[in-house]
């Protein structure tokens, strides 16, 4: 039987299909992965850095992927911009301008918060990333970084999510509140499950 991509060269085995396990809603989470991706199946001589979320009750997670330059001594607008993406993730996550050369897995592993999970363009993105963290402890000063934030090309293929489409929406910035156990956190953490904030299981 003949197909309409017949004359095109296109093999549909090696496209990946986008998979959102995860509904587009508000949740709270926990960072629980920040490491170096270093290529795919598809883009085996791309490096990202990519942070990992756990969301709400249900056991599922998010992640992040920012992609690195190609060559970081002459990088293209592109890349510069995405290079942007994660500068303003990392101010979201409590990581002051003065430390962000020097953030580490341990540096944003356990911070908390709440975050808004949307589609739009055929991706699936995050936005709205906001800690419960008083950014007290926001970076911890430590000797040269652990081995474990590199990881080896991926086995798997993986649907990469495009940072860049969050370009299109602006989010505020991060509001800053009351340490846990206050007063001030609990009004918080009311408010948010009035405005169906999923609930968190890392309390």
């Amino acid at each position: 039987m003949a197909g309409l991509l017949d004359g095109y060269g296109i093999d549909m085995d090696e496209i990946e299909a986008p998979s959102y396990d995860v509904a587009d809603d508000i949740y709270e989470f926990e960072v629980s992965d920040f490491y170096i991706q270093e290529g795919t199946d598809n883009w085996p001589d791309r490096t990202w850095l990519i942070i990992e979320y756990s969301l709400g009750a249900a056991g599922k997670s998010k992640s992040e992927w920012f992609e690195l330059p190609a060559d970081a001594s002459a990088p293209t607008d592109k890349e510069l911009q995405k290079l942007g993406y994660y500068k303003n993730r990392l101010s979201d996550l409590g990581v002051e301008p003065g430390d962000m050369n020097k953030v580490g897995p341990d540096d944003l592993i356990g911070k908390t918060g709440t975050l808004q999970v949307f589609t739009k363009n055929g991706f699936q993105n995050i936005k709205g990333v906001k800690t419960t963290d008083t950014g007290e402890n926001a970076f911890v000063e430590e000797s040269p970084a652990p081995k474990r934030g590199a990881r080896k090309p991926a086995t798997a293929k993986e649907v990469t999510p495009e940072p860049e489409e969050e370009a299109a929406v602006e989010e505020e910035a991060p509001a800053k509140t009351a340490p846990r156990g206050s007063t001030r956190a609990a009004a918080g953490t009311a408010k948010a499950r009035g405005a169906g904030v999923k609930e968190n299981p890392f309390k």
